[in-house]
């Protein structure tokens, strides 16, 4: 849920109010985020707080989020974890079902986009 509301504020921060408080919130909800959900072994978040299990399938719902956050502040700490965060999703997701695979690429372009290249 987190990737479809932050991607909801990106939107309205680029199309409609460049407003100053959404970079600085999803800023705190990308370091909780990985403070609090991050499985650095599975390469993927918990998927809830009651259920930890890794979910990779949701990666590239949230990488893109790093990736903008990055493009903001280009704080090298921001494009190392959206790096880790796509590898994750590309490697491990599971595409099979029409749900999941919507789910990966609905947003993941614009990883893409802000990350980058170097």
């Amino acid at each position: 849920m987190f990737g479809l509301t932050a991607e909801a504020l990106i939107l309205y921060h680029t199309h409609v109010e460049a407003d100053p408080r959404i970079e600085s919130a999803i800023r705190l909800a990308l370091d909780a985020m990985w403070e609090r959900a991050w499985l650095p072994d599975q390469q993927a978040f918990g998927y809830r707080q009651d259920d930890p299990s890794p979910a990779p399938d949701l990666n590239l719902l949230i990488a893109p989020v790093y990736a903008w956050a990055y493009a903001q502040s280009c704080d090298p700490v921001l494009v190392e974890r959206a790096d880790a965060i796509f590898t994750g999703g590309v490697t491990s997701a599971y595409l099979v079902g029409p749900k999941q695979y919507n789910q990966n690429y609905r947003f993941s372009f614009d990883y893409l986009t802000w990350r980058g290249g170097e």
